[in-house]
C-alpha cells in the first residue's frame, strides 16, 4: 500500500492489492474526506508487456502509476503499524532530505568472509544500510528509474525471488545519490510482566 502526501499538492491513498482473492467492497473501506481519494489497484491493465505490470508482481509498488501526482511516496506494508505523529515526523525529515528515503525499519548488509558472499541482518545496532520501504518516504521519480532504468535482470532476479524489492530499490537510490537512507526513529515495543500476567505496552 502507499500513500502519496504533500500538502501543496492533492493528497490520494493508492492501493496496491496483488493477493489473489479480489479487494474488499467499497463499502466495507474507511470513509474519508472527499480531498482524500481512495484508489484500489488490482492486476492493472498490461498493455505493453511491462514485467512491473504482470499480475502478483512483488515490483508493483514501484510502478509509476500516473495517479501518484505528489512529489513525496510514502510507502506502507499492510501490516505496518505508525501512528501519525511518526508518519509526520518522518515526512518533515523527508522534506529536508527530499533525495533519499526516509523510513523506520532499518537493516544492514555486510561481506560474509566465511561464505565469501553478502549477508544480510535485522538485528538492532548502531549501523544500518538499508530502509525497508514497508515504511517509509521516498521521492516518486524513482518508481521511474526503478521501472524504466534498472537492468531486466534485476527485476527478473526479483520476481524470480519473490523477495528483495525494497533492497533493490535502496541501492538504486543509493547509486543515484551516493548516500545513504535515513532512519528515523519510532515508538519501540518493551515486554512488561506485570503481576498476574503478560501485557505489551507502548513507550517514547
Amino acid at each position: 500500500m502507499a500513500v502519496v502526501s504533500q500538502p501543496a499538492a492533492r493528497t490520494a491513498i493508492v492501493v496496491i492489492w496483488s493477493g489473489e482473492k479480489s479487494p474488499p467492497a467499497k463499502s466495507r473501506w474507511p470513509i474519508l474526506p472527499v480531498s482524500l481519494p481512495l484508489n484500489v489497484l488490482q492486476n492493472p491493465s498490461n498493455t505493453n508487456g511491462d514485467v512491473l505490470l504482470q499480475a502478483h508482481s512483488i515490483s508493483q509498488r514501484f510502478y509509476p502509476h500516473s495517479l501518484i501526482q505528489t512529489d513525496s511516496v510514502l510507502s506502507l506494508d499492510e501490516d505496518c503499524l505508525l501512528t501519525t505523529d511518526e508518519v509526520d515526523f518522518a515526512f518533515q525529515v523527508w522534506v529536508s532530505f527530499p533525495d533519499r528515503i526516509v523510513g523506520y525499519p532499518a537493516r544492514s548488509h555486510y561481506w560474509d568472509d566465511a561464505k565469501g558472499s553478502w549477508g544480510y541482518t535485522s538485528k538492532w545496532t548502531n549501523d544500518y544500510s538499508i530502509v525497508l520501504t514497508g515504511a517509509a518516504f521516498y521521492h516518486r521519480y524513482y518508481n521511474f528509474l526503478y521501472t524504466h532504468w534498472l537492468s531486466p535482470l534485476l527485476h527478473k532476479t526479483v520476481e524470480q525471488s519473490q523477495n528483495c524489492e525494497d533492497i533493490l530499490m535502496n541501492f538504486l537510490v543509493s547509486h543515484v545519490t551516493r548516500r545513504p537512507p535515513v532512519k528515523v526513529t519510532q515508538r519501540k515495543q518493551y515486554k512488561e510482566q506485570p503481576p498476574g500476567g503478560a501485557s505489551n505496552k507502548r513507550k517514547k
